[in-house]
C-alpha cells in the first residue's frame, strides 16, 4: 500500500529506529511499511497521522494535502461550485 510514511519521517529528519519505537512496532515492519508492502494497522496510520500532524488521507496518498483542515476547506469549495452550478442548471 502506497503511503508517505517514509517521506514524512526522512523530511522530519527521525531515523527509522526512532520512529520503530514511538510507533510502538518493530523497524522490520516499518521498513515493509514505508516500502509499501503489506497493510498498515489503523493504529499505525493514526500515530503517523497524530505524530507528524498530517491527515491520514495523505498518509495514505489519498489526497496532496497534508492537513485535515485543507481537506475540509477544499471540499467545502468544491460543494459551493456544485451547488452553484446545479442552481445556474435550473434557471435554464
Amino acid at each position: 500500500m502506497k503511503n508517505r510514511i517514509k517521506e514524512l519521517r526522512i523530511n522530519s529528519d527521525i531515523r527509522l529506529e526512532a520512529l520503530s519505537k514511538i510507533l510502538g512496532i518493530t523497524t522490520t515492519s516499518l521498513r515493509k511499511f514505508e516500502k509499501g508492502e503489506g497493510d498498515i494497522p489503523s493504529s499505525i496510520i493514526i500515530k503517523v497521522s497524530k505524530l507528524f500532524d498530517k491527515s491520514t488521507d495523505y498518509i495514505l496518498c489519498q489526497t496532496t494535502y497534508q492537513t485535515e483542515e485543507n481537506t475540509q476547506e477544499i471540499n467545502k469549495i468544491k460543494m459551493i461550485e456544485k451547488l452553484k452550478s446545479v442552481v445556474l442548471y435550473e434557471k435554464t
